[in-house]
């Protein structure tokens, strides 16, 4: 579930590696924290995460070809890494290996980059609601949790591959085919609307730099504020450029959102 907000992304270039859930954290602690259990060494773990981490980076790029056939039947690759980010019915739970390919070759999920790859997920968000990108698969499992089945069937649904449904609801739901009218989402926004934003971007990008450099001198009010003034202001930055009704007076609330912030966090200090 958590995962599903890095694939999103229907273009695929390095940033799309920087694009994470807000929970993928969390989730992540409970396949990590049984290892401390088992005896895994800290460090080692840590060196590792850290290795797999920046690894993965670099394979996020339709920039890079096919490399050497004994590192493309080994490790992950951008050509094998843009497999699993496809949409296409037949890229659909391929190559899930970040840094070594041959397990998928070893279980029968090795997938050949052939045809060219349509990013994105197989229901598309078409939105630019950061907010609603982490609650958006949820909903979908709430829907069908909602339609009639036995409580197992219910129980199936959240452990079953995504897709899946009892054969009274019509059984599994196979990926379509991406049809040859298939747009990737975008939304019509004027030119000064657009710079607006990106320079009001730009400028939250540098405030959120130097909380993260500065971390330790703020407080913990501080901290939950500008953490609410932060996401506050990407959710009304993704509803300017889809035309919400409410982003403009949304607008305007943040920008005296982030007077009072600065206010707080800068004068009061004095």
């Amino acid at each position: 579930g958590a995962h599903i907000v890095h694939h999103q992304s229907e273009d695929y270039n390095l940033s799309v590696a920087l694009r994470q859930s807000s929970f993928q954290m969390f989730i992540s602690m409970i396949f990590y924290l049984p290892l401390s259990l088992l005896g895994f060494n800290p460090i080692a773990f840590l060196a590792m995460n850290a290795f797999q981490t920046l690894y993965q980076f670099w394979i996020h790029t339709k920039t890079v070809d096919k490399l050497h056939p004994a590192i493309e039947y080994i490790f992950a690759t951008p050509s094998n890494h843009r497999v699993h980010h496809g949409r296409n019915p037949q890229y659909v739970d391929k190559n899930h290996g970040g840094t070594l390919i041959i397990f998928d070759r070893m279980f029968g999920t090795y997938q050949l980059e052939e045809e060219e790859v349509v990013y994105g997920i197989v229901k598309p968000l078409a939105s630019w609601n950061p907010f609603w990108a982490n609650f958006d698969c949820y909903a979908d499992i709430w829907r069908d949790l909602k339609r009639p089945m036995s409580f197992t069937d219910k129980v199936k649904l959240l452990y079953k591959k995504p897709g899946w449904l009892p054969a009274g609801q019509g059984g599994f739901r196979k990926p379509e085919a991406v049809a040859d009218s298939f747009k990737k989402y975008s939304t019509s926004v004027s030119p000064k609307l657009n710079y607006y934003i990106l320079f009001q971007y730009v400028v939250l990008l540098a405030a959120v730099f130097y909380f993260l450099f500065t971390f330790n001198n703020f407080d913990q009010f501080e901290k939950i504020l500008i953490a609410a003034v932060v996401t506050l202001s990407v959710v009304i930055f993704g509803g300017l450029m889809e035309g919400k009704q409410w982003a403009k007076p949304g607008e305007v609330f943040r920008l005296a959102a982030v007077t009072g912030l600065c206010f707080i966090v800068i004068w009061c200090r004095v």
